[in-house]
């Protein structure tokens, strides 16, 4: 859009001052057009050819200041060499002679206009004659067919208009604005180098392939300027960002050019700036740039039309490392022996070379290039149209009336070899060039311009590109991309800053990965970010270490509650037949010590790799270590509260209390867990399964997860304890002599005030070892309190207080057991019983 209404813009502004110009230019239009200005370059032949060269200058004080371009005067020679060329062979236009009348253009948009209205209308109105008097003056019969020309694009828009006007052909050697491709604005433009995408598009594949994606622009305040200027940025965005569009006067005042350089300050993180400005632009930027010390990291890249005076005006410094694009050109060795015979003074017929000889007293080394070439391919092209005209509509080569329109036609369909290769316009009367691309190096202590590669747009879009990178300068301290974004470290992504194009670095979450540089994307639970942070990968789960800590005292109380226990069992074993041993039932003590030992089991099997089978014998052990150590507890103290509750009311001694009933109705009770076990496991058993910490790390704990069935086993015991502590309370009262029943009611307080205190730390445990441990501890301090309170008191008994036994053979005398409970009884509600009586023989 804003390039549409851009060039609408200057079409309006052209029209209005096109009409005010051809209608008034006989009284108020150039009046007095300076002598310079009236110079042309004459010959005659059967037919004319115009052309319009920037040889003189304009400047803000005059028209044509006098000053010559050696470059401008080149392209004249260059359009005379080509016609001498023609006249002589005889395959080309045979019997025809080419004239021409070569104009100097000022680089003045006025002058040029008036020169392609002159040429354009030779037969036109007699105040033509009046402003410029040319000598010698052209015969009235001849004709102006074509004109060469102009050099630039701001002026071949106005030469161009004329064209239309007139309908006869204008071919341009360099003028190369976008807007000149427009055939229904201009339809008689040719031009014999490309159009400025063209080059836009080498600029962006250059920019692509170093990574410089933020740049700046500067461009001139012409057509051609601003169109290419509009087209880069359309064309170039998004992918690369424009942080500055700087317009640039042809005479800029030094506050104006301070301002660029502020800007160019301003976005400094933009290393590149391309510029689409004339040359007397561009160097006098390059001098500003130079004065203010801005960065030497500053990379430039000119179009064709600048960059010419940097190396040779002693800006090599400032501009090294810089790139601009040449039309790709061979050497032409005809022309170049041409321009040395004009070393010849005799020689000399070009007005503006005779004047350029006179004032500095020689003829400056030959200029070659594509400026020349293309001025050669334009008479050439001309030529070859003006011959298939001819051969196809004349019945006769010098009295043939030319149709201007059609051979505007013939010349647009031509196609001839060229010194660059074979020539031939495309569909919007451009003539597709390669370029060559040049950096500004140093070499030594001197700058050079060294060509580093090419673009060919008839090439593949992928191969247009060909650059010897080995050989390239960077600007500073070598090659960085142009870009306004941090370098985000792994596990970051770009966020957008308030400036224009620029990003900066926020960081992803630990458990998060990067995608596509600018998304934080969470793992899974079950994974974690790789070093890349660039993909999830799975976390290999974990259980406690045996080097913890922790873990190696637990099974260091665990091994010497084993060991513990085997003594024991041992002693058990050898004193088995003592009374002590005997009244405290050998068959549930049995049963006991078998749950101690399960229980020191039980933490063996917690503390190994979690597996299904190692859970569900983890699970099945724990329940059923706490049913062995209790069910034969709950039956001793029921059978104590019995016999001493049947000893205050009688002799009589209560049934269910000998060996073999007690051992029923224990394994009864461990039957009962058994089965509740099994249901567990076939319903729904113990697996293993993993820790999630929150937030979430970068570890997986594996333990056994308990089933929902394991509630029933854990309330089953419970029941078992409770009713523990229960007659356990009811038994507080025997006399304190008997004391294993006080200590069985410890046993079962501690157990029952352990496992209360344990539930809570198990079930807020966040990390394997807290819940293992807190298990295990719990299991050993229920066995070492049942080691302690239970069974160290016999063995004390039986290596200590052996005098107790007396009471036990007295007993045993009368052979009747309610008795003495009766009788122990009586004595504990008198008070009278003594210290030294130990029942326990019973």
């Amino acid at each position: 859009m804003i390039l549409l209404l851009s060039q609408m813009w200057l079409h309006l502004i052209f029209i209005s001052t096109l009409l005010l110009r051809l209608v008034g230019y006989s009284t108020c239009w150039l009046p007095n057009l300076p002598q310079d200005a009236c110079i042309n370059y004459y010959q005659p032949g059967d037919f004319l050819l115009g052309g319009i060269f920037p040889i003189g200058y304009t400047d803000e004080t005059a028209i044509c200041t006098g000053h010559l371009s050696w470059w401008g005067i080149s392209t004249t020679e260059a359009m005379v060499y080509a016609i001498e060329q023609i006249n002589q062979r005889t395959d080309l236009l045979p019997n025809v002679t080419l004239g021409f009348d070569i104009r100097d253009g000022c680089r003045n948009e006025d002058v040029c206009l008036f020169h392609a209205s002159s040429l354009a209308s030779f037969k036109g109105p007699e105040e033509y004659r009046t402003i410029c008097s040319y000598h010698p003056s052209p015969k009235g019969s001849q004709q102006v067919v074509a004109i060469i020309g102009t050099g630039r694009s701001a002026t071949s828009v106005f030469a161009a208009k004329i064209s239309n006007i007139y309908s006869i052909p204008l071919i341009s050697h360099w003028a190369s604005s976008d807007e000149l491709s427009d055939k229904n604005r201009f339809p008689y433009f040719l031009r014999t180098l490309p159009a400025d995408k063209a080059q836009i598009g080498s600029i962006i594949d250059i920019l692509y392939r170093f990574h410089w994606l933020y740049v700046g622009v500067l461009y001139s305040l012409d057509a051609g300027g601003l169109l290419s200027s509009q087209y880069f940025k359309t064309s170039a965005e998004p992918e690369i960002c424009i942080a500055y569009s700087q317009p640039v006067g042809a005479t800029a005042t030094a506050n104006e050019l301070d301002d660029i350089v502020a800007t160019i300050s301003e976005f400094n993180k933009a290393s590149v700036i391309v510029m689409f400005t004339s040359n007397e632009i561009s160097n006098a930027l390059m001098m500003r740039f130079d004065a203010s010390q801005l960065p030497s990291n500053i990379t430039f890249i000119c179009t064709t039309y600048c960059g010419y005076g940097w190396v040779t005006g002693g800006l090599g410094a400032r501009s090294r490392g810089s790139l601009y694009l040449r039309y790709y050109t061979n050497d032409d060795f005809e022309y170049h022996n041409y321009m040395q015979s004009l070393q010849n003074v005799t020689e000399l017929k070009n007005p503006w070379v005779r004047k350029l000889y006179s004032r500095i007293g020689r003829v400056p080394d030959t200029i070659a290039g594509a400026s020349v070439h293309n001025v050669i391919k334009a008479v050439f092209a001309f030529a070859h149209g003006l011959h298939s005209y001819i051969e196809v509509e004349c019945s006769s080569n010098k009295s043939c009336e030319i149709n201007q329109q059609n051979l505007f036609y013939h010349i647009w369909n031509v196609s001839f070899p060229s010194v660059d290769g074979q020539f031939e316009f495309d569909d919007e009367g451009n003539a597709p060039l390669s370029y060559t691309i040049y950096n500004v190096q140093k070499r030594g202590h001197e700058y050079v311009q060294e060509s580093i590669g090419s673009w060919d747009p008839k090439d593949q879009r992928s191969q247009r590109l060909t650059l010897n990178e080995g050989n390239f300068q960077f600007a500073g301290n070598g090659h960085r991309p142009s870009l306004c974004k941090d370098i985000c470290p792994v596990g970051s992504i770009e966020v957008p800053l308030k400036m224009k194009c620029c990003w900066g670095c926020r960081s992803c979450r630990p458990e998060e990965i990067v995608v596509d540089n600018s998304k934080c994307v969470p793992c899974r639970s079950t994974e974690w970010p790789n070093e890349a942070r660039n993909q999830c990968v799975p976390i290999s789960p974990s259980s406690v270490d045996w080097k913890e800590a922790t873990v190696v005292v637990v099974l260091f109380f665990n091994s010497l509650g084993l060991f513990l226990t085997s003594l024991v069992t041992v002693g058990f074993y050898f004193l088995r037949q003592h009374p002590l041993i005997k009244a405290t039932s050998r068959e549930l003590s049995a049963v006991n010590i078998g749950g101690l030992f399960t229980t020191f089991i039980a933490v063996f099997t917690f503390l190994i790799w979690p597996t299904t089978a190692s859970c569900i014998v983890s699970e099945a052990i724990l329940t059923l270590a706490f049913t062995l150590n209790f069910s034969p507890t709950l039956l001793k103290v029921i059978r104590i509260y019995r016999i001493f509750k049947a000893g205050r009311k009688s002799v009589k001694r209560p049934v269910w209390i000998g060996p073999k009933h007690q051992t029923i109705m224990c394994s009864v009770l461990i039957a009962i867990q058994i089965a509740i076990s099994i249901v567990s496991s076939v319903v729904n058993s113990a697996r293993p399964a993993l820790i999630i910490p929150t937030p979430p790390q970068p570890r997986l704990e594996l333990y056994c997860k308990f089933s929902p069935v394991f509630l029933a086993s854990c309330v089953y015991n419970l029941l078992i304890i409770t009713a523990c502590c229960v007659f356990a309370f009811l038994a507080r009262k025997v006399p304190s002599n008997y004391n294993e029943s006080k200590f069985i009611a410890i046993t079962v307080y501690s157990t029952l005030v352990v496992c209360l205190a344990a539930l809570p730390v198990y079930s807020t445990a966040i990390i394997v070892l807290q819940k293992k441990a807190t298990l295990c501890i719990t299991l050993l301090i229920n066995a070492y309190i049942t080691l302690i309170f239970l069974y160290t008191p016999k063995l004390y008994a039986i290596m200590f207080v052996l005098e107790g036994l007396k009471i036990e053979d007295q007993s045993r005398r009368r052979g009747n057991t309610a008795e003495f409970a009766k009788t122990l009884g009586q004595m504990s509600k008198d008070g009278t019983h003594s210290a030294r009586v130990h029942p326990m023989t019973h």
